[in-house]
């Protein structure tokens, strides 16, 4: 009886722990500039080709709330865990690019290019990016290696580089904006018009990473390019987070174990 009761009571410590299993998230924390991340909102007002009231809009808000300046971090566990780019296009009349190091030194994404020419050039949907590229992620945690480049330059004017993004303050260099999913079911990625309260510890594991790619001077919008972001931790499927009728049965089941306990030593 000792031996069974042993047994329940390590499931139910099982159980409990994978219901509060840390899942893959992203934190952000300061990135080039003091201040840094700032919580904001992109510059609305019909100016973001991305957002309404725009034609050909992904979004139907009208506005975005996010941090400038930020550094992305990730955390992942388990064997297998991947990171996932989708780009949505974007507004420019610079060629831009995004790049990704995923472990021997920073490459194109295949399809990450947004020539400039047409000058507008954005997905039809949410669920229908214009280019995905999916990459093994080692568990742990760091900062995930990615940066734009704009018109195939170098140095200071050559992009943002996730890690030393700066401010969008007026004569800083081109900078990316970062907008935390919280539902990627959601019609808008589970995105909201509002400034975030502060910055958060943890950002899930999607977000939404808006390039600006000739910094705070004219077209200060950040809709140059749009690439979503997703981690997985390695759990695939993940496991299924239980019911409340599950603890319901295993608490039962353990009462009654119990009474019989009682009654057997008796």
């Amino acid at each position: 009886m000792k031996r069974i009761l042993s047994s329940m009571f390590l499931a139910a410590l099982m159980l409990a722990l994978a219901t509060g299993a840390h899942a893959a998230s992203f934190t952000l924390t300061p990135g080039a500039t003091a201040g840094s991340p700032a919580a904001g909102t992109i510059p609305g007002g019909g100016s973001n080709d991305f957002l309404a009231p725009n034609a050909g809009a992904i979004f139907t808000l009208t506005n975005i709330g996010g941090y400038y300046g930020s550094t992305v971090n990730y955390n992942v566990l388990g064997i297998g865990a991947s990171v996932t780019f989708e780009f949505f296009g974007g507004e420019a009349g610079f060629h831009d690019q995004f790049f990704y190091d995923s472990g021997s030194g920073y490459a194109q994404v295949p399809g990450f290019d947004h020539t400039g020419s047409p000058t507008k050039l954005i997905a039809p949907s949410l669920t229908s990016p214009l280019a995905t590229q999916t990459y093994s992620l080692a568990a742990g945690t760091g900062v995930l290696k990615f940066e734009f480049i704009v018109d195939n330059l170098s140095g200071p004017l050559a992009g943002p580089i996730n890690g030393s993004n700066p401010l969008n303050t007026p004569g800083l260099p081109p900078n990316f904006f970062v907008a935390c999913g919280t539902n990627p079911n959601d019609p808008n990625g589970g995105l909201t018009a509002s400034a975030p309260a502060a910055t958060p510890a943890a950002c899930g594991g999607q977000l939404y990473v808006f390039l600006d790619d000739n910094g705070a001077n004219n077209d200060d919008n950040h809709d140059d390019m749009m690439v979503r972001i997703t981690l997985n931790d390695g759990r695939i499927p993940p496991p299924p987070v239980p019911e409340p009728t599950s603890f319901a049965l295993l608490g039962s089941g353990l009462i009654g174990l119990g009474i019989v306990a009682r009654k057997v030593r008796k």
